[in-house]
């Protein structure tokens, strides 16, 4: 289910807001698509197709831009502020503009664009680094940030990563990084590099979706 949710955004072109799992967001009685803003109704009908069920709406998170491009994340495994994060990054790296969440676990919220949670640094900072969850953040600051050359970060935007230090050349290390990223990916997603010996390459005309 998770992968049918996936590609559909996908073909639609797809946090501080989150306070936790049990946050109280302003929730509607229904789900009905037709009340989000800026996007087509042919993306309505997606959305609604692929979370036509309660269990699959329960963990839906939606962010969107003012231009029509969004993010989304219903891994079930990870708590509400992971699943905003990652929904806000891969919507803003879309769009290259503000977004703001309009459906979280499936409820409605009222849609305001929010401060920017994507960022593009030159120097490596773990606390930077998009579309991982917050625990995997405080594994690269004590695993990679800092390693001795060479050494390279491969990221998906589905959350999978892999990382390679103290190679013989960088060369190595970005091989290295991208087919441990590829073997967490399960044939989904695309990986890209993030960092090479300490400076990110991730910039905003990045290519991380497969249909890109």
């Amino acid at each position: 289910m998770r992968i049918a949710l996936l590609a559909a955004l996908m073909l639609i072109s797809i946090v501080s807001f989150a306070k936790g799992d049990d946050t109280e967001f302003n929730i509607g009685d229904s789900f009905d698509t037709g009340r989000l803003p800026y996007i087509s109704d042919e993306d309505r009908d997606r959305i609604e197709a692929a979370i036509s069920n309660s269990h699959a709406r329960a963990h839906f998170v939606l962010a969107i831009s003012e231009s029509g491009k969004m993010g989304a994340s219903r891994q079930q495994d990870i708590n509400t502020k992971d699943r905003i994060r990652r929904a806000m990054q891969s919507c803003e790296h879309k769009s290259q503009s503000a977004c703001g969440l309009v459906i979280v676990n499936g409820h409605f919220v009222s849609f305001e664009n929010s401060p920017r949670q994507l960022s593009y640094p030159v120097k490596f900072d773990s606390a930077s680094v998009p579309f991982l969850l917050y625990r995997e953040l405080d594994r690269l600051r004590s695993n990679y940030a800092g390693k001795g050359q060479h050494r390279a970060l491969a990221l998906n935007w589905t959350g999978a990563f892999g990382y390679s230090t103290e190679r013989r050349t960088k060369e190595l290390a970005q091989k290295k990084a991208l087919s441990i990223c590829e073997k967490h990916s399960d044939g989904w997603g695309k990986c890209f590099l993030y960092d090479v010996n300490g400076r990110v390459v991730f910039r905003p005309n990045t290519s991380i979706f497969s249909s890109q």
